[in-house]
C-alpha cells in the first residue's frame, strides 16, 4: 500500500471518528432531560407572584388594569420584564445536576435559596426554589456562597419535590429576589424642564410660586413678584428633570399612620398645557428621630415622608 493510500486511509477513519463524535453529541444534546410540561408563566395567566427567603416574603400583585404592585407602590416596570423574561425560559430548561449535596452552592437549597410561586387567583400554578443570588451564605456556617455569577450567567431552578436541578440563561442576578426594597417604582415626580408651568410651595403659615412668564421665571408671594434666581431655579428643574427618588417604602401599618391631611409642607408641579407629563402634588411629612439618649434626637434634618 502507498503512503498516498496509507494517507487516504487515514482521513477515512479520521472523518468517520468525527462524524462519530458529532452524531454522539447530537444525540446526547437531543437526549438531555429539560424541564417540561409547565404551565404558562405570562402576565395573561398570572396576577400573583410570591417570593420568600428566610428574611423576607414579597407578593406582587396584578390590579384590574393588568398594572403590578407591591402593596400601595407601583412596581418598576423593567423588574417585571425580567421576571417574564426568566419565566419564560422555565420550560425547556436543561438539567444541570440532580446531587442533593450541590444545592447549596447553587443556591437552590432551603436554608439559602428563594421559594418562588405563580399564582392565578387561588391555584399556584408553578412552584420553585430558585438560585439566582449573586450572594447566598450559609450565615450559621459562616460560608460564602455565591449561585449567579457574570462568567457563567445562570439561574437555578428546582421543583420542591425533586432533587433535579435546571439552569436558565440570567444576564442579571436577583430576578426573583424578595427584598421588597427592589420592587417599587421610587420616583415620586419626574418631568422635563421645559414642560413645567409653575412650582408652588405652601407651608401651614406661609406659600410662595415660581411661575414663567415669557421664559423668565418670576419668584410671587402674597406681597409681590419678582424675577427669581435663575442658577437656583435650573438647578431645581435639573433634579425634577432627573426625578425625585425615595430611598425607603413604609409599610401599610406606618402609612396608616401618618396624617397627610396636615402635611409640614406641599410642593405643586404644573405643567405647561398639552405637556406629556402630568401635574403633581406632594406632600411632606418631617421625619421623628428615634430616641438615642434621654432628651436627645436624631432626626436626620432631611428626611420626610412623601406622599
Amino acid at each position: 500500500m502507498s503512503g498516498r493510500q496509507v494517507a487516504i486511509v487515514l482521513i477515512a477513519i479520521i472523518s468517520m471518528g468525527i462524524a462519530g463524535l458529532i452524531f454522539q453529541l447530537v444525540v446526547t444534546e437531543s437526549q438531555m432531560p429539560t424541564l417540561s410540561g409547565l404551565n404558562t408563566l405570562t402576565p395573561a395567566t398570572v396576577d400573583r407572584v410570591v417570593m420568600r427567603n428566610d428574611e423576607y416574603k414579597t407578593v406582587l400583585t396584578k390590579n384590574q388594569n393588568n398594572e403590578w404592585y407591591l402593596g400601595p407602590y407601583p412596581i418598576r416596570n423593567y423588574r417585571m420584564l425580567d421576571v417574564w423574561d426568566a419565566a419564560n425560559r422555565l420550560e425547556g430548561a436543561g438539567l444541570i445536576g440532580q446531587n442533593p449535596e450541590n444545592h447549596i452552592y447553587m443556591g437552590v437549597s432551603e436554608l439559602n435559596g428563594t421559594k418562588l410561586q405563580f399564582w392565578n387567583g387561588d391555584s399556584m400554578l408553578e412552584e420553585f426554589w430558585v438560585g439566582d443570588q449573586a450572594y447566598a451564605p450559609l450565615i450559621e456556617e459562616e460560608r460564602a456562597l455565591f449561585p449567579w455569577s457574570p462568567y457563567v450567567g445562570l439561574c437555578y431552578a428546582r421543583p420542591p419535590a425533586q432533587d433535579k436541578v435546571y439552569g436558565i440563561h440570567c444576564p442579571f442576578p436577583d430576578t426573583f429576589s424578595p427584598n421588597p426594597e427592589r420592587w417599587p417604582d421610587p420616583i415620586l415626580a419626574q418631568i422635563p424642564r421645559d414642560e413645567i408651568q409653575t412650582i408652588t410651595f405652601t407651608y401651614p403659615n406661609d406659600a410662595f410660586e415660581l411661575e414663567v412668564e415669557r421664559s423668565v421665571w418670576m419668584l410671587s408671594d402674597k406681597l409681590n413678584s419678582r424675577p427669581a434666581s435663575s442658577e437656583m431655579v435650573q438647578e431645581y428643574l435639573k433634579n425634577l428633570e432627573f426625578g425625585l427618588i425615595a430611598s425607603g417604602f413604609l409599610t401599610k401599618p406606618e402609612i396608616e399612620s401618618l396624617d397627610f391631611n396636615r402635611p409640614d409642607f406641599a410642593i405643586g408641579l404644573g405643567v405647561k398645557p398639552g405637556a406629556a407629563a402630568k401635574s403633581s402634588l406632594l406632600l411632606f411629612i418631617k421625619k421623628v428621630g428615634v430616641e438615642k439618649q434621654p432628651g436627645q434626637r436624631d432626626e436626620g434634618p432631611g428626611d420626610y415622608y412623601v406622599k
